[in-house]
Parts: structure tokens; C-alpha cells; sequence
């Protein structure tokens, strides 16, 4: 796992490894900016109650033959404010842990409202629709 690691703790973005029992086994300088020094705790503790169980789904089914790889979670802050979480996982079968690595679990930016470009030729009614 030194080896994985290593490359991991760099990355910008929160990653961790959690364990069979899901545990956070290691955590990467961005995951403890964001979430605080989680290790040894269940990834439950990370995770919104509304999302809890769906959190519990994904990570049962990374052990199947055809994993689904991501989700999107709500989670908590250590200041308790919840944000939407795009994670991404894979299923470390050569040291037998699930990684929930490479995941974006960092503070949403605010996206601006997407914008309709009106044809000229249609009326306001004629958009709606």
C-alpha cells in the first residue's frame, strides 16, 4: 500500500483507504483538510444520515464481480455543513482493500444557473415547451 500512497498523498482532492470494516486506514493531506484526521473511524462518520445508506450499499457492492465505481454522497464538515460529493471507488483486491480514492470530496464551487440561448424566430411560449 507504501506504494499507492505515496502517489496519493499529493493529490489535491480528498482520498482515503478504508478497510473491510470500513475503516479510514489512511487519509491524504487533502482529506484531513477537509474532513479532519478521520483514521481509525468509520467512513459513517463522513457521511450525511439522508445518505448514509446508500453510502453502505456502494461500499458492500465493491466487493462484487462488477463493481459500481461512483456515487454522489452528501457529506459533513467538521463545522457540520453538508456538501455534495462526487465520489469515485475502486476495490484494492491486491492488498484486499476498498479505496475510495481519487474521489472529489472537496467544498462544492458555485456553479452559475446554466443559460438558455433563445431562438429569435420562437416565441417566449414556443421555449417553454
Amino acid at each position: 500500500m507504501g506504494e499507492l500512497t505515496s502517489v496519493l498523498k499529493g493529490v489535491h482532492v480528498p482520498c482515503w483507504v478504508i478497510d473491510d470494516r470500513g475503516l479510514f486506514v489512511w487519509v491524504n493531506d487533502a482529506f484531513i483538510a477537509t474532513f479532519g484526521d478521520r483514521r481509525g473511524e468509520h467512513f459513517s462518520v463522513i457521511v450525511a444520515p439522508e445518505s448514509l445508506s446508500a453510502a453502505v450499499r456502494h461500499f458492500e457492492l465493491m466487493h462484487h464481480a462488477d463493481p459500481v465505481t461512483d456515487i454522489a454522497l452528501d457529506m459533513v464538515l467538521p463545522d457540520m455543513t453538508r456538501v455534495r460529493t462526487e465520489v469515485s471507488s475502486v476495490f484494492l483486491e491486491s492488498i484486499g482493500l476498498c479505496c475510495g480514492g481519487f474521489g472529489l470530496a472537496g467544498k462544492p464551487t458555485r456553479r452559475p444557473e446554466p443559460r438558455t440561448i433563445l431562438s429569435p424566430e420562437l416565441t417566449s411560449r414556443q421555449h417553454e415547451v
